[in-house]
């Protein structure tokens, strides 16, 4: 027989871990309260109920994180904004988060958070000038009555080396005169092939040429050249036996020591 608070099952009706439409593992039945049991409930109309329950759910769309570029950009522009009374384009803003960060480790941990206090740092000091373009200076500076420091002007390009780099006489008659004894024309064709090579691009090439008859005499002055080190060398034999080594000392005492002396 079926004890009271049972199910025809043997299992309890009621219990602290059972309530109304729950199921143990994949038993054909569910109870229920009541101590009432519900033949036919399957597993699979729990599923159902499952999806349902999702379907009412909100949607987890993904939320812009606050220090993606975007909103790190549009903080930026409403900061500027505040500061200066003017509006930058998108790109300046994007530009200026790179050079704000840029080389900055310790921006990595909350970079929105560091952008905004220097910033503000900025604007305190006198200095909202440097968040400006240079096409919003003028507006800036008739708007505040300030006149701000403009960044100098940039100096001479640079440019590769000519094709007819010349050694004239009058660079000869210097090399002789401050480094006697240094080849101009030797150097000078070093100086060209190593700038070729590598490319190098330069603003004044005579005074890079200067520099490298210098550098030629320095090296020259700490490392004189020897004799010794001129003199060819004969070659020695990686590997030598000792019945090699034997001969040639005993070729060695002959040539010492000649028979009948």
């Amino acid at each position: 027989g079926v004890s009271a608070g049972q199910t025809a099952d043997g299992f309890p009706a009621t219990g602290p871990d059972l309530g109304e439409h729950t199921h143990q593992g994949t038993f054909p039945q569910v109870a229920t309260g009541g101590g009432k049991s519900v033949p036919g409930t399957s597993y699979k109309k729990t599923k159902e109920d499952q999806e349902k329950t999702r379907e009412r759910a909100p949607s987890a769309l993904p939320h812009p994180r606050p220090d993606a570029p975007a909103a790190i950009d549009a903080e930026i522009t409403r900061m500027v904004a505040d500061i200066t009374g003017l509006t930058i384009d998108d790109r300046h803003a994007a530009d200026l988060r790179h050079r704000l960060l840029a080389g900055r480790p310790t921006a990595a941990g909350n970079p929105l958070l560091y952008v905004q206090t220097t910033i503000r740092r900025l604007g305190d000091t006198g200095r909202a000038a440097e968040l400006l373009p240079p096409s919003l200076i003028d507006a800036y500076e008739a708007r505040t009555g300030r006149t701000t420091t403009r960044p100098a002007p940039s100096g001479p390009a640079k440019t590769a080396l000519p094709d007819d780099f010349p050694i004239t006489d009058a660079m000869r008659r210097w090399v002789a005169a401050t480094f006697p004894g240094l080849d101009a024309d030797h150097e000078t064709a070093k100086f060209r092939d190593h700038h070729r090579a590598h490319g190098t691009r330069m603003a004044d090439w005579h005074a890079a040429w200067q520099k490298w008859i210098r550098q030629a005499h320095d090296f020259a002055t700490r490392r004189p050249a020897t004799t010794t080190d001129l003199a060819p060398r004969a070659p020695t034999p990686r590997y030598r036996s000792t019945g090699d080594q034997r001969f040639a000392e005993t070729q060695a005492l002959k040539a010492l020591y000649p028979e009948g002396s």
